[in-house]
């Protein structure tokens, strides 16, 4: 595919296949603590660099509205290491006619925040 020009990114999800959904557990221990997201972090990173791919896509669809700070300031991190890199960062956002949203998910997203930190929401 790189052969072709085919910028290659990856996924990154809290789906559990095994379980056949989205799983809140996933984001609760990646965003418990400061460093817990770095970590985390820094291990996308890697991955990224050990793979060779061109970035990331965020799709996280468990989130809490408690996680919001949280989950920013995840992706602010995020951004950071992939940026050093020059890898870019997309965000999946959900759906949402107003902030801070309807229901925990959506409210868990700060557009503002994530589309000054993010290379691309989507």
């Amino acid at each position: 595919m790189r052969d072709s020009g085919v910028t290659l990114c990856v996924t990154l999800t809290d789906y559990d296949q095994t379980l056949g959904t989205f799983d809140a557990s996933i984001p609760q221990a990646i965003l418990a603590t400061s460093a817990s997201r770095r970590r985390h972090a820094e291990a996308v990173a890697e991955w990224c660099r050990t793979y060779d791919v061109a970035g990331i896509d965020l799709d996280w669809e468990a989130l809490k509205r408690s996680q919001r700070r949280r989950f920013t300031a995840f992706v602010r991190q995020l951004a950071r290491v992939l940026h050093e890199d020059g890898r870019f960062l997309a965000v999946d956002v959900v759906p949402k006619t107003y902030e801070p949203g309807g229901w925990s998910t959506p409210q868990a997203q700060d557009w503002e925040a994530l589309g000054r930190i993010a290379d691309q929401v989507a």
